[in-house]
């Protein structure tokens, strides 16, 4: 497996670039300029309202940037960058797009860390850009991702997501800390997310 471009930006507001599964490709860095079928220039995010606590978050594994970064790394789809400024008002950290299969244009994953607070993350997300064909092994492999995502973060698997994300349905769930949600983006692709937002 190889790494191919990925290139976040956090859009002011509501939007932020898209990420997605697993395909052959040539390994680039997030700096460089994003090239070919990977294009996916914006995704609707959640938006990023601070907590009344502006320093700390309501998940406590969200206050240790470095542990998450470290976690999600070792999931297998590719190393999460260092935490940083995006220029416009918040913080980020992001894999490259991680492919699979020989299938062109590829299918492909990615993890976006997002807050607007440099002492937390408020937002993890797992992002499947759908390129080809092959959408149900891509939904799978989702899942399967969104699972050992879970097990990395510590908290505990909702079916309901799995099962939604496998079907290719948008849900929402709200828990007493944190809300889990998957949506579909659609614009000259099908980009689903499995977002983990803390409260």
């Amino acid at each position: 497996m190889k790494y191919c471009e990925c290139k976040g930006h956090l859009i002011a507001g509501s939007f932020l670039m898209a990420f997605v599964v697993l395909f052959s490709c040539n390994s680039v860095t997030t700096d460089d300029k994003f090239a070919g079928e990977n294009k996916r220039d914006t995704v609707e995010s959640s938006k990023l309202s601070p907590n009344a606590d502006t320093s700390k978050s309501s998940l406590p594994l969200f206050n240790d940037i470095d542990g998450i970064r470290s976690k999600l790394s070792n999931v297998g789809i590719g190393e999460l960058k260092e935490w940083r400024d995006d220029q416009i008002g918040g913080y980020m950290s992001i894999t490259n797009y991680y492919q699979l299969g020989d299938e062109l244009p590829p299918n492909n994953l990615a993890y976006y860390l997002l807050s607007d607070n440099i002492n937390y993350i408020r937002e993890v997300q797992l992002v499947l850009n759908i390129n080809n064909q092959q959408r149900k092994s891509a939904l799978n492999t989702l899942a399967n991702v969104a699972k050992k995502t879970y097990a990395a973060l510590n908290l505990p698997v909702e079916s309901r997501i799995l099962t939604a994300i496998k079907s290719g349905r948008e849900i929402e769930i709200e828990k007493s800390t944190y809300i889990e949600k998957v949506i579909l983006q659609k614009s000259n692709i099908e980009s689903w997310q499995l977002i983990i937002i803390s409260k």
